[in-house]
């Protein structure tokens, strides 16, 4: 019987990976850190946009990672075929599409995709992404984070929780309107993410993330949108309202709804130092959080 070679690639990445089960499991900080900076905060069309990537092991043992240097130190290659694959928002929430193809090539196998990193090491690129999205030639304010990681099955159920970046922010304008509008594309962004719920508003320079079919928010902007009182205390997070308690258990990964269920297959997940808690168990605890939308807005 034939093998395929999706197939191959699925069990040398259990096979690799399975040698580490355990690499976070002593508290709720990943395994990796994904870090992300844009040159800029304003960019004028048809300008570089540089993105520099980094990504830092912080567990205690060696761990796979995405190879940003498939193609070649400074190449766009591991952008386009690798691990990792930044997507960005407008400023309604709604997904850019990636705007570059790669017809015709040959598989990548599992040793070109990931390198492993030692505990404390960074891998680190720096590529221009103006020629990799369509929203670098359409005025207007953007973010660009990496919410999931692209692969086999196997070893996104590996890696994919624990590879949310931080966010980048970026407004375009018509070319000649940068200096004339007396903008400093080097000054900080003021743009943020800005979360509505049945009216009530809440702000987090954070996107949200969808991680195995489920939607994360910031455990703040959840706090304030469901009118709840927030503790982080010894590994355990809990939101509090109305007697009602809803515990995040960062050791096991393990959600404890009111009643006393555990939901095991649901956890927090860590973008940089923020945490990002799951729709889907504050809705249990608390009710629907009905009408749930969000976007790029400038914060004054």
């Amino acid at each position: 019987m034939l093998i395929s070679r999706k197939l191959i690639l699925l069990l040398g990445a259990l096979c690799l990976l399975g040698a580490y089960p355990r690499a976070t499991s002593a508290g709720p900080r990943p395994a990796l850190v994904i870090q992300m900076r844009l040159d800029r905060a304003v960019m004028e069309i048809g300008d570089p946009l540089w993105l520099e990537v980094a990504v830092t092991n912080i567990s205690s043992r060696d761990f796979p990672a995405p190879n940003l240097y498939l193609g070649g130190k400074g190449s766009k290659e591991f952008l386009m075929r690798g691990l990792l694959r930044p997507a960005v928002f407008d400023s309604e929430g709604r997904q850019i599409r990636f705007g570059f193809r790669v017809d015709n090539a040959a598989p990548l196998k599992l040793e070109e995709i990931i390198v492993w990193l030692k505990p404390g090491q960074t891998i680190r690129s720096r590529v221009d992404i103006s020629g990799l999205w369509t929203f670098c030639q359409r005025p207007g304010d953007y973010a660009i984070a990496v919410p999931l990681m692209y692969a086999g099955a196997g070893l996104v159920r590996q890696l994919q929780p624990y590879a949310v970046s931080n966010t980048c922010f970026i407004t375009v304008v018509p070319k000649g309107r940068l200096f004339g509008g007396g903008r400093d594309p080097k000054a900080p962004s003021r743009l943020s993410v800005r979360f509505q719920v049945d009216g009530r508003r809440a702000w987090s320079r954070h996107l949200p993330a969808t991680i195995k079919g489920q939607t994360y928010v910031p455990a703040e902007v959840a706090a304030k949108l469901l009118r709840a009182r927030i503790e982080n205390t010894n590994g355990r997070i809990t939101l509090k309202r109305d007697g009602q308690t809803l515990a995040f258990l960062t050791r096991e990964q393990t959600v404890v709804l009111p009643s006393g269920k555990r939901l095991t297959d649901l956890g927090l997940v860590m973008a940089g130092k923020q945490v990002m808690l799951p729709q889907k168990a504050l809705e249990q605890a608390f009710g629907p959080m009905t009408g749930l939308t969000w976007g790029i807005r400038p914060k004054s």
